[in-house]
This record gives structure tokens, C-alpha cells and sequence, in this order.
């Protein structure tokens, strides 16, 4: 240790158990006395100063300034000595909560000295020159896609700077969508200290809430209102609208707009309608106020829906020839629309080239394996093309097709136990890539994130959920699955992305219930 008195030059005082002037009590702590001269006055200065070596040698680990008055004779010095910090560093007591419940964890903020040790005070913190640190910390939130009027998921801290060693900070989570949280710890005041982080991640959580009994839940769809849209096929037939749950939320409270007869699919319009179709003959024009129109089509068993976003609403249709097109704002009745492909499929969609894009295949049963590409007037490709992937062949339940965040066309194969991706610029189902699941998982429908790079697909024959990231290969497929109350029932119906950065999903007869796997 050294001592400085007015500016001179430093006092060196042993502090080794070895030194005369220090000695072990029954504690076994070292107890030493450390003399100087000073001479008398109103104000003298000392500034005290713990080295790592001897004799005042080696780096500075604590220091403090003391001004004090001296006069003649003995005079005894209070000093609390401020830590001289080398470093930071932070660290979660729980590095991961549950995604979708308000949950607290505590962030420890620890300063190092250059022996390695925790400064644990009562001081404060200091460089070696004696001027006084802080340590600021500020939380990054990293929050999925989130739509309006909805609220992101964040984590904040009670504390946002020290200046001593202190009681963790409390970190509190307010159950929203939220990806992760990065702490930074940066050190102000004085000598230059790098910069610590530590981060929290939440865990995809499974909730679900009854829907409606017996009215069998199909598909769902954001609507122009940004609540969530679920088609009911059973009794009542109707279309039925919720606001997603917020945390701590353990009912749906939506609302059922009667129908004529069951829906099978539904999607926004760019009119402001919901527009819905059903297994007769009936695509419904609904507006989010409850009144419909009816617009009766010549094909028999309408099964998907979509806005082509230039100016038509597109349907497909599980039997006979499709998908079919008309104009958004054509009158209510009878209808002839515009008719292409070979029919016969579950799903369709608009692709990043802006093509419409849809499967057929009746899910292995009936029809050849086929995804279509359809150009509309406003596409970037002005070409048609067909993607054989069953070799003209039925089997392969080709189920689904989505426009993925990566740029590619997704699908599932229910049949074939795989999902896959393929640029929208391919020329050939040849230029697809398959992602192998394993037997007897039953991939039925597919959905992109919001916006956290992965790909999420319904187990329907295992009841769960699973996920991939976009950039997973054959080989590694960095698989994740979350269970649902399903079982093996294969009545897990679908998932979408919501518009407050969940997935969800429906449990169709007889559970009936819409499920939420919070990010």
C-alpha cells in the first residue's frame, strides 16, 4: 500500500502477514497499522492506494481520497477505500423465461479488479487515478414483427446505472411477444473499461382456450381488423373473430358471424372484407361488421381463398378444375370465373414474385402432385408454371405452400413425412429442396415466423407443433417441437403468424380449441 500526503511523494506501508506492523486476530483476519507523517493543518490531503504487489508495486486495486485536519500528535485516518475496476461483467439468475407470462429474473452487475477479484465494497467503484466509475446498463429489446394496435414484449430494469457494488437489479417481463433482450454494461467517469452484455431469452410456451364446442374449427386468417378469423364447419356454420389473448388472458371472447354453411378458409380482402368460402358452391364476401354477400361459383367444393393483390380474389378447390379467379368488386350471385390448373388442392397463396401459387393433390388421395405458379398483372415473373413432385404420380400429400421469409416457396408433404423450400425463379420441381421429417410425423400445414428466421409446421399425426430455421438442410435440420393437447388425434389444423407476433393454431372436433405458442 502506498500513502501520499499533499501531493508528495507516496509512503510505502507492507500489508503481508509477514510485516511487523500487521498481524492474524482470531478471525484470521490481517490487522495492520501504516504510519506516516503529515504535517499540521486545516486540511491536509492523503490519498491511499492498495497494490496487487509488494511495496507498492503491480496493478492498483483500491483507492481513496481523504482531506482531513492535522494536528500535533497522533491523528487516525477513517478511510473507505473505492474498488479500482478492471472489468465487468453481468449475469441473469435465470437466463431464459417462458414466453407469454410476466415473469421477473434478477441481472448481478459485478465489478473486477485486476487481481480477478470481485469488488464486493463498501466503497464505490474508481479507476486507478481515483476518479469515480459508473456502470450504465441499458436492455436492446429484440422483439418479433408485431402489427398494430398490438403491443411487443419487452424486459426493463428497475436500475439503469450503479456506482458501488449493490443488490441485483430486478429484470421484469411483460409477457409479450419477445424473441430476447441484450443487457450492455458500459463504464463512464473515467479510464476506459470495456463493455459487458448478457442476454435473456424466452422460451416458446404453449397455451390454449376453449373455442366454441362442436362447431369444428378449420383455418385461420388475420382480418383487415387485425383480429384473428376462424372458420367454423360445424354447428353454427359461421365465421368466428377474436382478439389474440394477451398475457394472463384464459378466454378467446370472440364473436360468431352466422353463415349459411360451413367454412373451410377465409382471408382478408384488400377491400376491408373478410372474404370465406364453403364446401358448396359459396364464396362469402363478409364485411367485419357481420353483413355478407354470396357469390355462388360453378365448381363444386371450394376449399382455399386468397387476395391476389391485383384486383381478383383467387380460390382452389378440392375437386374438379381450379384454382379460379374474379374480379374483387364483381356483383353478388352467380358468377363465372376465370379457371386455371388441374383442380384438386388444399392451399393457395401469393408468392414474393407476386404470382399466385397453389397445391394439388387432394392431399395424396386423388389428383397428381402438383404446384402451380399463376402470373397476374402484377407479377415480376410473367410466365405460368407447373412443378410436378409426385412424378405424375398421386402420394405424396402435397398439403401446402406458403411464401417464406427467406424468398423461397414453402410446402409441406403430409404423406411423404417432409416440408421443403423452392426459389420462386425454379423451372422444374427438380430445383426444390427437401427436408426429411421423421416417419409418422404427418407435416399438414406450414407457416414463416414473425420474423425470427424460422419456418413452423403442424405435427397433425404427433400433436405438436415444430419448427425449423430457414436455413436448416437435410442434414441439420435444428428441429424444435412443442406438444399441444392434441395427442395423436389428427385434429391439429393449422397455424398462422399473428398479429402480435405469436403462432397460432386450431384443435379442430372433439377438443375445439385455438392454441397460442408464444414467442
Amino acid at each position: 500500500m502506498t500513502v501520499a500526503v499533499n501531493g508528495g511523494q507516496p509512503a510505502t506501508v507492507a500489508l503481508t502477514t509477514g510485516s511487523p506492523n500487521c498481524s492474524l486476530n482470531s478471525n484470521s483476519d490481517l490487522i495492520c497499522t501504516a504510519t506516516v507523517s503529515a504535517p499540521e493543518g486545516p486540511s491536509d490531503s492523503f490519498v491511499i492506494t492498495l497494490y496487487s504487489g509488494n511495496a507498492g508495486t503491480g496493478a492498483a486495486l483500491s483507492t481513496a481520497t481523504v482531506v482531513q485536519a492535522v494536528t500535533a500528535g497522533t491523528n487516525n485516518l477513517n478511510v473507505t477505500l473505492n474498488g479500482v475496476v478492471a472489468s465487468i461483467n453481468l449475469s441473469l439468475q435465470n437466463t431464459s423465461l417462458n414466453a407469454g407470462a410476466t415473469g421477473t429474473t434478477m441481472l448481478a452487475v459485478n465489478a473486477i479488479d485486476s487481481s480477478g477479484n470481485t469488488i464486493v465494497g463498501p466503497g464505490g467503484y474508481s479507476d486507478a487515478n481515483g476518479n469515480a466509475l459508473t456502470v450504465n446498463i441499458a436492455a436492446t429489446q429484440n422483439a418479433p414483427t408485431i402489427q398494430s394496435p398490438y403491443t411487443a414484449g419487452a424486459a426493463t430494469l428497475g436500475l439503469s446505472s450503479v456506482t458501488s457494488p449493490s443488490q441485483a437489479i430486478t429484470v421484469s417481463y411483460n409477457g409479450y411477444a419477445l424473441l430476447s433482450t441484450l443487457f450492455t454494461a458500459t463504464v463512464t467517469g473515467g479510464a476506459s473499461i470495456p463493455s459487458a452484455t448478457t442476454t435473456l431469452t424466452l422460451t416458446p410456451t404453449v397455451y390454449e382456450y376453449a373455442f366454441p364446442s362442436n362447431t369444428g374449427p378449420e383455418h385461420m386468417a388475420i382480418g383487415p381488423d387485425k383480429q384473428l378469423w376462424v372458420g367454423q364447419f360445424g354447428t353454427p356454420s359461421g365465421l368466428y373473430h377474436f382478439v389474440p389473448v394477451a398475457p394472463g388472458g384464459s378466454s378467446l371472447n370472440g364473436t360468431t358471424i352466422p353463415l349459411p354453411n360451413g367454412i373451410l378458409d377465409q382471408a382478408a380482402g384488400s377491400d376491408g372484407n373478410v372474404y370465406a368460402v364453403d364446401w358448396n358452391q359459396e364464396v362469402y364476401q363478409v364485411a367485419t361488421s357481420g353483413s355478407y354477400n354470396t357469390f355462388t361459383v360453378p365448381t363444386n367444393k371450394p376449399d382455399a381463398v386468397i387476395d391476389g393483390g391485383d384486383g381478383n380474389i383467387y380460390v382452389q378447390y378440392s375437386y374438379g378444375a381450379g384454382p379460379s379467379y374474379f374480379p374483387i368488386n364483381s356483383a353478388p350471385g352467380s358468377i363465372t370465373p376465370t379457371i386455371y390448373g388441374n383442380g384438386g388442392g388444399n392451399d393457395i397463396t401469393v408468392g414474393p414474385d407476386k404470382r399466385v401459387w397453389a397445391t394439388s393433390g387432394q392431399g395424396g388421395c386423388c389428383y397428381v402432385e402438383y404446384l402451380y405458379a399463376q402470373h397476374t398483372t402484377v407479377s415480376t415473373i410473367q410466365t405460368d408454371t407447373v412443378y410436378d413432385f409426385g412424378g405424375g404420380l398421386p402420394g405424396a400429400g402435397l398439403t401446402w405452400v406458403i411464401s417464406g421469409p427467406d424468398g423461397n416457396m414453402w410446402y409441406a408433404e403430409q404423406n411423404n413425412d417432409t416440408i421443403g423450400k423452392l426459389p420462386p425463379s425454379a423451372t422444374s420441381a427438380s430445383q426444390r429442396v427437401d427436408l426429411p421429417l421423421t416417419a409418422g410425423t404427418g407435416p399438414s400445414i406450414i407457416a414463416g415466423g414473425p420474423g425470427d428466421g424460422y419456418i413452423y409446421f403442424t405435427e397433425k399425426l404427433l400433436g405438436k407443433v415444430g419448427r425449423v430455421p430457414v436455413t436448416a438442410t437435410a442434414g441439420n435440420l435444428s428441429l424444435n417441437e412443442y406438444t399441444t393437447s392434441a395427442g395423436g388425434a389428427n385434429i391439429l389444423n393449422d397455424i398462422i403468424v399473428g398479429p402480435d407476433g405469436n403462432m397460432w393454431y386450431i384443435l379442430s372436433d372433439p377438443v375445439d380449441k385455438i392454441g397460442k405458442l408464444a414467442l
